[in-house]
């Protein structure tokens, strides 16, 4: 799934929800510019003549990289900040194609390796967040084979009272939220949102802000 939206809109929030719900953990990592196929997959290097993978299983048998624990035990993976360069618009097709697959063969990305075949987990969610190409600075397009395949989320700074006091309620919890006069949570709500409707950028201007 591709979540594009303004800065502070919720689209990493929105991503951790998804997987709380799903019992999984989540992972993020920023597709900084220059970021290469390694960090996601292990880098191979050769130690007493054999080839060792970075992202060889522990002793306990667990993989080492984010990506292919999420791929293997289930997790939601996020690229965040998606297209922020050339090298991490690679990146990001290679890792959309990878997460279509049922299984990963890294010998095909790491010659001269021989470990095990990785099976995709029923759980595995692939995301990437992005802030809008052409509207925020030096930000690319997410590229052409994955934003025509992906399903696509819009998230807007365009938050409504309702929504407002849901978020209110889940920060307290129940117990504390009962606490608090109705009246008091529609005051903490309406003076926001009042500046926010009034704000000369308020398309920009995100609730987290």
């Amino acid at each position: 799934s591709v979540i594009e939206g303004y800065p502070g809109g919720g689209k990493t929030a929105l991503i951790e929800e998804m997987a709380r719900r799903l019992g999984v953990p989540s992972y993020d990592e920023i597709m900084y510019d220059g970021v290469d196929l390694g960090t996601f997959l292990g880098k191979l290097s050769v130690k007493q003549g054999e080839p060792i993978l970075t992202a060889n299983p522990a002793p306990d048998g667990k993989l080492a990289h984010a990506f292919l624990k999420a791929y293997t035990e289930g997790g939601a993976f996020n690229l965040d900040e998606g297209a922020v360069g050339v090298s991490s618009q690679e990146v990001l097709s290679l890792l959309a194609h990878l997460a279509t697959q049922e299984t990963l063969n890294l010998s095909f990305y790491h010659p001269g390796y021989t470990g095990p075949i990785l099976h995709k987990h029923k759980n595995f969610r692939l995301f990437i967040t992005q802030n809008p190409a052409g509207i925020i600075k030096d930000r690319l397009a997410i590229p052409y084979t994955v934003d025509t395949r992906a399903h696509k989320i819009w998230t807007d700074n365009y938050l409504s009272k309702e929504d407002a006091l849901r978020i209110i309620d889940r920060v307290l919890g129940a117990q504390n939220s009962g606490r608090i006069p109705q009246r008091l949570k529609n005051r903490m709500v309406d003076i926001p949102l009042k500046f926010l409707e009034k704000h000369p950028a308020k398309e920009e201007l995100s609730p987290r802000q």
